[in-house]
């Protein structure tokens, strides 16, 4: 097996954890116990399922299992991987333990197919349903809930008495912080045209007609506020009257709820159906909880209160440059949301 980076590694580390807790009934945790979890890398592949008992589990396809490995070894190797992250060195990194661990569990992986990275049946679930989890690390970089892309580019005109005269000075500023200082003292506005992807400003429009409009104000609001948690920029831009804000905060709950359910900018979004099972977090000191949160707005204002707003590449997303149409001068923002 080659390297890893943290959050491969951090998904065969949330299944261990989750496989031996759920085959160890006297272990102390707060963790739901399951009786039996897959998970499939590509369509094409037959899904690999765990079914477990007490002190072990047992490994195998949809159709019958074939191997069998003690929670006591999971527990084991998962303990050393977990080291081995922490130690980590480079973007990528090898992990004997890791691998000798995905080796056990035939375990490659979740594919980019699939939404969700586990699925689960819960020992306490009376029905066999199977729930989908994803599994969020914060060990290492903190993980991303929304990557930045071209499709999540909102564009904006700079206008204002300025923005003819100092439009070399501007296209001209290569840092973010630099710019947004000169367009603060330039006594400019940036007032919002549209956004780059038609299916992203659809998807939003579901919500709220306001919501383009809104993501547009709090975007602002970051460029120029120190801080980039989402709740210090809504009070920022709340203050500034930048938005409206008298109900816009439960429209911002759904959203970011729907993003944490799986809506992504260019796919058309139906919803999210009931077979979602929540996020299984993996701490930085190891531990993994389930936060099991399934309905839009309880989960958004969770997210609301854990989430900042970042910037993407510039060079490969092709933002945060004031470039000219015409007389006019614009510039794009990226939308990408981080865990603080």
């Amino acid at each position: 097996m080659t390297g890893k980076n943290v959050g491969e590694w951090s998904e065969l580390y949330a299944l261990a954890t989750l496989l031996a807790t759920s085959a160890s009934p006297s272990a102390a945790t707060l963790l739901p116990r399951a009786k039996r979890i897959r998970h499939r890398h590509a369509i094409s592949e037959q899904a690999i399922e765990y079914e477990i008992s007490q002190g072990a589990i047992h490994v195998g396809g949809e159709e019958r299992y074939k191997v069998a490995v003690t929670s006591s070894t999971i527990s084991g190797l998962s303990r050393k991987l977990l080291n081995d992250i922490h130690q980590k060195k480079g973007r990528t990194f090898y992990s004997k333990a890791g691998a000798a661990l995905a080796e056990m569990l035939h375990f490659t992986g979740a594919g980019p197919t699939f939404r969700d990275d586990l699925q689960v049946q819960w020992a306490k679930n009376p029905r066999p349903d199977w729930l989908g989890l994803s599994v969020k690390s914060l060990l290492g970089a903190k993980p991303t809930l929304l990557n930045a892309s071209p499709a999540t580019n909102f564009m904006f005109e700079i206008v204002g008495s300025d923005a003819t005269r100092q439009r070399k000075a501007f296209t001209s500023t290569t840092g973010m912080k630099d710019l947004f200082g000169l367009l603060k003292n330039a006594n400019v506005e940036l007032q919002f045209v549209r956004m780059d992807n038609e299916m992203f400003s659809i998807n939003l429009t579901q919500f709220s007609t306001r919501l383009p409009s809104m993501l547009a104000a709090l975007l602002v609001a970051a460029a120029y506020n120190s801080s980039k948690s989402i709740s210090d920029v809504w009070e920022s831009a709340s203050a500034q009257g930048s938005l409206n804000a008298s109900g816009g905060k439960e429209v911002l709950f759904e959203f970011l709820g729907a993003v944490g359910l799986g809506m992504r900018p260019t796919k058309k979004w139906v919803g999210r159906d009931i077979g979602f099972g929540g996020f299984v977090i993996v701490n930085e000191d190891g531990t993994v909880q389930i936060s099991d949160e399934s309905h839009p707005s309880a989960l958004g204002k969770v997210l609301f209160a854990n989430l900042k707003f970042e910037w993407g590449s510039r060079d490969r997303h092709k933002f945060g440059i004031p470039f000219a149409l015409g007389k006019k001068l614009f510039i794009k923002l990226n939308l990408q949301l981080r865990f603080i």
